[in-house]
């Protein structure tokens, strides 16, 4: 009867979830785009806030604009020594790859539109700023982390980008060998969003949420 008692109890602490924690999620780092601000992805942090998720907004000096390489420290303090789950909007994306050849400690890495292997817009723009100046598609920043693996191992890479994008160019610069890759197009056929907007857009927000999870973008377009 004791053996019985004892296997009735212990499905019943199982069937409660009381038989063994659940891994704690760790903090999601969002990481804004050039001349940005941490406002584009305020709708994307109270959506992880909502599904569970501790978002962590990281301003980046100014607006984005200085010396990607000098943004690192400010995504290191962030982190303040976490294992962090990142999401980098456009040249957010370029910055959470510095982070983590820098030796930061990220479980998955999300980029929404980056340019991983440049933007021909940058190329005409004078008074290019640094952070300009290094997305362009032949600029030491983009050679540095392109020059051998560019999904090192030990963290898990994600690429959302748009088919269609205004502001990389082309809007395949934004693969990434080795990552899961995803277009909003694939997911959600005839989406035509603005690179500006992408962040925000409700279909991009479900994917983001699903990929954070480990899981297939399932989104009702």
């Amino acid at each position: 009867m004791r053996s019985v008692a004892l296997a009735l109890a212990a499905g019943l602490l199982a069937l409660a979830g009381c038989g063994e924690d659940e891994p704690e999620q760790p903090p999601v780092l969002l990481l804004p785009g050039y001349g940005g601000s941490t406002a584009d992805l305020m709708d994307l942090a109270d959506a992880l806030e909502a599904d569970g998720r501790t978002a962590v907004l990281v301003p980046l000096a100014p607006a984005g604009t200085d010396d990607l390489r000098d943004q690192v420290e400010l995504v290191e303090e962030a982190a303040d020594g976490d294992t962090v789950d990142v999401v980098g909007f456009s040249a957010g994306g370029l910055v959470a790859r510095l982070w983590v050849a820098d030796g930061g400690d990220a479980r998955r890495v999300v980029t929404l539109a980056t340019p991983h292997h440049g933007t021909e817009l940058v190329l005409g723009i004078d008074d290019c700023p640094p952070a300009c100046q290094q997305l362009g598609p032949d600029s030491d920043v983009i050679a540095e982390l392109n020059a051998g693996d560019e999904t090192p191992a030990g963290t898990e890479w994600v690429t959302i980008w748009s088919e269609v994008d205004d502001a990389v160019l082309p809007p395949d610069s934004a693969h990434l060998d080795g990552a899961q890759d995803f277009t909003i197009q694939s997911v959600c056929p005839g989406l035509d969003i603005a690179h500006a907007d992408t962040p925000g857009d409700p279909a991009v927000i479900a994917m983001v949420l699903d990929v954070l999870a480990g899981d297939e973008p399932e989104v009702d377009c």
